[in-house]
Formats: C-alpha cells, sequence, structure tokens
C-alpha cells in the first residue's frame, strides 16, 4: 500500500484504488456479457467488495463509491457532479472498465475521517 503522508491523514494513492476496482471487476464480471437481468447483483459486487477493502486498508478514510454501468450502444452519455471539498486532503478517483458488450465507470470520493 502507497501513501503520501499529509500531517496525521494519509492521502490515499490513485493505483492503488484502481487496482482495487479492477481486481473486483475483473473476479466477478470480466468476460460477462451486458444482461439487464444481473446489473444490480454486478453493482452489489462492485460497491460492497471495494467498501469493505477501502475501509480495511484507510480505516481513517471516508468513502463514498459509485457505480455506473452502461450497454455499448450507438447513444452518448454525459455525466457531471461537483462539490465543495479540502483540495489539500480529499480526493476523487475514477476508473473506468470497458468491455465488448457495456462499460462501467466507478468514482471513489475518499475524505478524511
Amino acid at each position: 500500500m502507497t501513501e503520501i503522508d499529509i500531517g496525521e491523514y494519509k492521502r490515499i494513492e490513485e493505483d492503488e484504488v484502481k487496482k482495487i476496482i479492477k481486481q473486483i471487476i475483473n473476479t466477478y464480471i470480466k468476460g460477462s456479457r451486458y444482461q439487464h437481468s444481473v446489473l444490480k447483483e454486478w453493482q452489489e459486487r462492485i460497491l460492497n467488495n471495494s467498501t469493505e477493502k477501502l475501509k480495511d486498508l484507510y480505516p481513517k478514510t471516508k468513502f463514498i463509491i459509485t457505480s455506473t454501468i452502461m450497454q455499448h450502444t450507438e447513444h452518448g452519455y454525459h455525466q457531471a457532479s461537483t462539490c465543495y471539498w479540502d483540495k489539500e486532503k480529499d480526493q476523487l478517483i475514477s476508473y473506468v472498465h470497458q468491455d465488448q458488450d457495456f462499460v462501467i465507470l466507478v468514482n471513489v470520493v475518499c475524505s478524511p475521517l
């Protein structure tokens, strides 16, 4: 685990979070075909496993994790969000997984407790 020390709070290394999410997707979803009937299960696996692993590695951090799964179609998609936060300590880490049938976007907001 790589951390950058910022006083008492240790800033989370982006690559570590992306590695965790990638492992979860590769374990539970990679190689699957898009099926609307299993999306809830996929979301639960991504969100629950990410939360468990991250809170164990970074116990002094709050996480907000979102997951969007989109089927490849000819339609576009745009998402935006904003918030007011501490630029020194709060982080937004995004991971994108592209498969043959779908795209998964996972956003992780990290903030010290």
